[in-house]
């Protein structure tokens, strides 16, 4: 899966399907490759996690 590499530094991840959960407002799991928290975009992508989302819901 190294070939995936540059997919994940333009922010285009690809999620493990066993580590996907919906959190109330989006689906979220890890990323295969880089083992980052993700997030499904509007458009069907798997985009990077950013901190100040996961905390937006309390």
């Amino acid at each position: 899966m190294l070939w995936r590499l540059p997919f994940c530094l333009f922010n285009r991840h690809n999620a493990e399907p066993t580590s996907v959960r919906w959190n109330g407002t989006r689906h979220v799991g890890i990323c295969r490759v880089c083992k980052r928290a993700v997030r499904k975009s509007g458009r069907g992508y798997w985009k990077r996690l950013v901190e100040e989302e996961v905390v937006s819901n309390q």
